[in-house]
């Protein structure tokens, strides 16, 4: 039998944002529990707020997100606090940390930690062949020159922030290779 060894165990409190390395964590249905736990809806597209479209919300990737308490399966999801990329941080505040991501986007955003059916995230099209199926990528396409697919939230998890997967496996030999 091949061993496996676990080096590091991340979770992400906040879409799009960095997140925090942590002891342990725990797998359900939808993978590890609380990751993605929050996120921001952009109240003039009505979509989810994803780094994925990265001229719009790329700024997000400059903050660091993590929870106060360990999240509990069942229970609400903890409080988190956020350091913004000029090293100020918002603690356990809701409105001020919309306020602030906000002012960091240009744009009007709001806190959410549940998911309306239906919602979408905008994901710039890398444009690249045999990322995706074409009939696949053609049936998320916005139709416009912007090159932007239109994405549903929890494809892979529904009820869930998260995008394509529910849980991320990375191999050394890939971050090395990565790294060279």
């Amino acid at each position: 039998m091949t061993e496996i060894r676990v080096g590091r165990l991340w979770r992400y409190p906040v879409k799009s944002m960095q997140g925090e390395e942590v002891d342990e964590i725990v797998l359900g249905p939808g993978g590890v529990i609380a990751d993605r736990g929050y996120g921001f809806f952009d109240v003039e597209s009505g979509r989810l707020v994803s780094a994925k479209h990265p001229k719009r919300f790329g700024a997000l990737l400059g903050c660091a997100a993590r929870y106060l308490s360990d999240p509990v399966t069942g229970e609400p999801t903890p409080p988190i606090e956020v350091t913004f990329p000029d090293g100020s941080v918002v603690h356990d505040d809701d409105a001020e940390l919309a306020r602030r991501v906000s002012d960091l986007l240009g744009r009007d955003v709001r806190l959410i930690t549940t998911v309306d059916e239906g919602l979408a995230f905008d994901e710039l099209d890398p444009g690249v062949d045999g990322v995706m199926p074409d009939e696949f990528a053609a049936a998320l396409s916005s139709g416009g020159d912007d090159h932007l697919l239109q994405i549903p939230v929890g494809m892979a998890a529904p009820g869930t922030m998260l995008d394509l997967a529910a849980l991320h496996i990375l191999t050394t030999s890939t971050l090395s290779k990565l790294a060279a």
